[in-house]
Parts: C-alpha cells; structure tokens; sequence
C-alpha cells in the first residue's frame, strides 16, 4: 500500500515536471520566435530603402517626360515612378524614364525624415551597353527639410558626382556626404548637369536596382536607406 502510494506520488511529480518543461519549451520558443521576429523587421528598418515607391517614397517634381525625339515617338514611355519603382531583378536596357533634353531633375520625397551620409550610384553593366551616350555623367544633389522649403526653393547642397564608366571601367561610382551637412531632410533633388553624349542627346533616368544611401534616420539607430540608380534607356 505505501509503495503503490509512493509510485503514484513519484508519478505524479514527474506528470507535473512533464507539464512544466512543455509549459518552459513553449516559453522559450515563443520568446524566440518574437526575438526573431524583432530582429527580423529591425533587419528590414536598417536596410529599408526610403526612396521606394513600395515604403512611401513619392516623386513630386521632375523634367518633362520625353514622348517623341525629332518628330520619332520614343521606344520607351516609361513614367518617372519606374524611377523608384525598384526591381532587383531586372537589370534591362529600356527599364528607364527618358526625359526631354541633356539636363534634367528629379525630385523625390523620402518615406522618412533621414539624416543622409552618402549613395551608390549604379549604371548598367557595359556588356549591355558599351557607350552609355545618354547616361547622365555629372549630377548635383540637393536636399530639402521640408515641402516648405521645397517650395521655397530653400536646400543644402549635399554635393555632386561624376559617372564615367567609360574612362573607370566601373558602372559604380560611390559618394558620401560630410557628416551633418544638411541636417535632417525629407526631400533629394537630383539635378543631371549633362549626359555621356553631350547636351543636344536626350538624357535618360531609371532605376532597375537600388543604390545604398546611408544615414540616420530621427526615429531609430543608424539605417541604410536608397536612392534608386540611374541607368540608360537605349545603347
């Protein structure tokens, strides 16, 4: 009788500790499964690209879409949008947005108010496009604070880049802004100065593939957020 009382006892102990490391497991994997998911969009925040069209980025301002060329209507009527349009997967001559003339701009709003440090600008390889005559070459960057002084026209100069593939033998040109330059922005103006060919060639801008433009956003620690690269429409 008192061993049949002390195996049910010992047996009933163990059922409880039984239930308790089950109970624990299911603790630890849930807290796991929440560290990670954590970790996971923490991952996402610091490589969110914030001139994506798909995380709020928009273009509010940009150079007259070019439709025709010498009376010839243009292959490509790509709007400005494929601009941050981003696919990564797709590195094609014709993923672009001409643009009427050698100069032109493009305004984009960030999805967040970031301090920006520097971009990659990225063409596409020269196998595809030996003479990139359209690719804009030299282009400043300016940034805004705010849509007031966007409007007013009130930017920081946060610098200009060079793109000569041709003379480099690099499709990837790699620019950082001095620390604090402009202070927080929600707004970049890339303003393309000339193109590859010379001015009396259409220029063109695209994106196929994003482009790191590193910074602090006001909301979190250090990000990496993007600018979508500019490319050529035609060979």
């Amino acid at each position: 009788m008192i061993n049949r009382e002390i195996d049910e006892a010992i047996e009933d102990i163990l059922r409880r500790l039984r239930f308790g490391i089950v109970v624990l497991l299911t603790v630890l994997v849930l807290t796991s499964i929440t560290l990670n998911e954590v970790r996971r969009r923490d991952e996402l925040r610091r490589h969110m690209n914030y001139a994506s069209l798909t995380h709020g980025a928009l273009i509010v301002d940009h150079t007259a879409t070019m439709s025709e060329l010498d009376g010839v209507k243009a292959l490509t009527k790509n709007s400005p949008e494929i601009v941050i349009r981003v696919n990564k997967n797709l590195i094609l001559p014709g993923s672009c947005w001409p643009f009427v003339g050698g100069k032109g701009f493009l305004t984009i709003e960030l999805a967040e108010t970031i301090i920006a440090t520097g971009f990659i600008y990225e063409h596409l390889p020269l196998t595809f496009i030996p003479h990139p005559v359209t690719a804009p070459h030299v282009f400043n960057m300016t940034g805004y604070k705010s849509a007031a002084a966007l409007e007013a026209d009130d930017g920081c100069a946060l610098g200009q880049a060079t793109f000569d593939p041709t003379a480099t033998q690099k499709e990837t040109i790699a620019h950082r802004f001095p620390n604090g330059t402009c202070g927080p922005i929600r707004f970049i103006r890339f303003e393309i100065l000339d193109n590859l060919g010379g001015t009396t060639l259409a220029s063109t801008a695209s994106t196929s593939l994003v482009t790191p433009l590193t910074g602090t956003s006001l909301t979190s620690a250090k990000r990496l957020s993007s600018i979508s690269t500019v490319t050529s429409c035609r060979a």
